[in-house]
C-alpha cells in the first residue's frame, strides 16, 4: 500500500519557509529599486554592499580547494550580475534626476 508524505509546514502562516522567500523578495526589491528614486545615502549603501559581495566572491573563489566546494558559483554570479545591472540603472537615474542640485 502506498503511503503519502506528510505536508510540510510553512513558516509564514503556513505558506512558505523563509528560505523559499529569498528569491521572490529579491525580485520585488530589484523592481522597487528600479522604479522608486532612492536617496543618495541608500544608494551609497547598496553600492558598498555590491563591492563587499564582489570581494567576498573573489576571495572565496581564490581559496576554494575543489570546484565542488563552491558549486553555487554560477547561480551566485548570475544573481550578482543582475544586482549590478539594477544598481547601474538606479545610479544613472539618480545622476540624471539630480544633475542640477550639485551646486
Amino acid at each position: 500500500m502506498a503511503t503519502t508524505a506528510p505536508a510540510s509546514q510553512g513558516g509564514l502562516f503556513g505558506i512558505a519557509r523563509p528560505q523559499e522567500l529569498v528569491f521572490p523578495i529579491g525580485i520585488i526589491a530589484s523592481v522597487v529599486v528600479l522604479l522608486v528614486p532612492l536617496p543618495v545615502g541608500l544608494m551609497d549603501l547598496l553600492l558598498a554592499a555590491n563591492i563587499t559581495l564582489a570581494v567576498i566572491m573573489l576571495l572565496t573563489t581564490i581559496y576554494v580547494r575543489t570546484p565542488l566546494e563552491f558549486n553555487i558559483f554560477p547561480s551566485l554570479l548570475l544573481a550578482s550580475t543582475l544586482m549590478r545591472l539594477v544598481l547601474n540603472v538606479a545610479t544613472t537615474r539618480l545622476i540624471l534626476t539630480r544633475a542640477g542640485e550639485a551646486r
